[in-house]
């Protein structure tokens, strides 16, 4: 039996040879593994770089967003407590509208009204001043006109009244004096007494009539006419003047007298008088006498041309006429039924 105490020194040169080669191949080994372990990392380390840099602006992002939320609810603040503020009111105005516009809200608003009144005032007062100088003119001129014409028909007035009182000279008459002409129902005269009429309608609260549509009412059946307008004067109504000035173009004959102005500060001017007369003196130059008037004045002078044959007609309103008057006429016409004559104001 043999026994083995000592390894041949090729054994161990083998031994050292294998031992350095695994050291190579460890060393190899582990370097292999550590390349692949830092190439591995590096990407894991580029991921969690971006994760926290994303993670960062994410914050920042927040925060930013949470100042501006802050922000606009420091601004919207105010504008919630007024929009409070006026729902407040507009529930309060429209639970008690009568009382919302107080003197305190209506203040500002007068006062603008009043200042764009003024500005128009202000904008209008050139072109008015300018107009107003031309209305002046105009009824200056409307005036001479007036008066011219006034003058023209008195002239007219006292020739007729010459001619008449020459024929009456030189021609002798057909029918004794006393012996009224026979009546010819063609021929009328009217006879106005604007003061009466124009008081009885404001009495009654009725407009007075239009005196134009009147007169052609008056006149529809007659082939000739007359028409006399009975009224006091004021120098000072241009309104008047322009009114009288209209009646003498339609064929209105104007008597008229200055009116008195009283103590009281009423006015009066009585043309009874004179309507009386011409209604007599007259009576021959017409047939039918239609009296506009409601007055008991006039109640002789009536009773008179109908013993000439005269026949009479009384317009007026009947609530204010004398019953006289009413029984005498033989015809009546109330204006209060006449809505067709009235003055549309």
């Amino acid at each position: 039996m043999t026994t083995l105490q000592h390894k041949p020194p090729q054994t161990a040169s083998k031994i050292k040879e294998t031992l350095y080669i695994s050291g190579i191949l460890a060393g190899t080994a582990f370097t292999a593994i550590s390349q692949q372990v830092a190439l591995t990392s590096i990407p894991l380390l580029g991921l969690l770089l971006m994760q926290r840099t994303n993670q960062h602006r994410l914050t920042l992002a927040q925060q930013q967003q949470e100042k501006i939320i802050t922000e606009v609810q420091h601004t919207l603040s105010p504008l919630s407590t007024q929009i409070q503020h006026l729902e407040t009111q507009i529930h309060e105005a429209e639970s008690s509208p009568k009382n919302y516009l107080t003197k305190t809200h209506l203040t500002p608003i007068i006062a603008k009204l009043h200042q764009l009144k003024h500005e128009n005032r202000v904008f209008k007062l050139k072109e008015l001043k300018d107009v107003t100088q031309q209305i002046n003119t105009l009824e200056q001129q409307l005036d001479n006109l007036t008066h011219q014409t006034q003058n023209l028909q008195a002239c007219q007035h006292n020739l007729e009244q010459q001619f008449q009182y020459h024929s009456s000279q030189t021609q002798p008459s057909r029918h004794p004096k006393s012996t009224p002409t026979q009546p010819d129902p063609n021929r009328v005269a009217i006879f106005i007494d604007a003061a009466n009429i124009y008081h009885s309608a404001i009495q009654l609260g009725f407009d007075p009539p239009d005196y134009a549509d009147l007169l052609a009412f008056l006149k529809r059946q007659y082939s000739s006419y007359q028409a006399f307008f009975y009224t006091g004067l004021d120098s000072t109504n241009r309104q008047q003047k322009r009114l009288l000035f209209r009646l003498q173009n339609l064929g209105y004959k104007i008597i008229s007298k200055e009116i008195i102005k009283r103590a009281d500060g009423s006015c009066k001017a009585n043309l009874d008088v004179e309507l009386a007369l011409d209604l007599v003196e007259l009576a021959d130059t017409y047939d039918t006498a239609i009296l506009v008037s409601g007055d008991g004045d006039f109640v002789p002078a009536i009773e008179r041309i109908q013993q000439l044959s005269r026949r009479v007609e009384v317009v007026s309103y009947r609530a204010t006429t004398s019953q006289k008057l009413m029984q005498l006429a033989d015809n009546y016409l109330n204006l209060e039924t006449q809505t067709s004559l009235w003055r549309v104001a």
